[in-house]
């Protein structure tokens, strides 16, 4: 399991760099001025969805806690997208479609994760 953590983990540092890169050096004019939260934002998610299943190896996942931890992802992204439109309205669409992506490969590495987590629960418990 911990090494499905680091690489749920290490998956986000890669793409916030390639992110930063592509916006950097290919098209930097699209660059969201607070891109750096997004990459932090979906750190944040994978260090406390790792911390809760490996602080609770004994008793087991409950799904509950998986989605109560969906919904804090959601609405913290949907809130960085308000704050950022409403506020920053520089380079708008660049920030959503960063976001888009951002959320989309997360979901499907943490999907990865907790499959793999309960796969092995359920080997144990046989």
């Amino acid at each position: 399991m911990e090494k499905d953590g680091r690489i749920l983990g290490a998956s986000i540092v890669v793409l916030g760099i390639a992110g930063y890169l592509v916006f950097h050096w290919l098209c930097p004019q699209y660059k969201p001025s607070l891109y750096w939260m997004i990459p932090v934002f979906y750190l944040l998610n994978a260090g406390l969805l790792y911390g809760i299943t490996a602080s609770d190896k004994k008793k087991g996942f409950p799904m509950y806690v998986h989605l109560v931890l969906k919904m804090v992802k959601l609405f913290g992204a949907l809130l960085m997208l308000i704050v950022y439109i409403v506020f920053v309205k520089i380079n708008i669409l660049s920030f959503v479609i960063t976001i888009g992506l951002f959320h989309m490969v997360y979901s499907v590495l943490e999907t990865r994760f907790l499959l793999k987590l309960n796969k092995k629960k359920i080997d144990e418990a046989k």
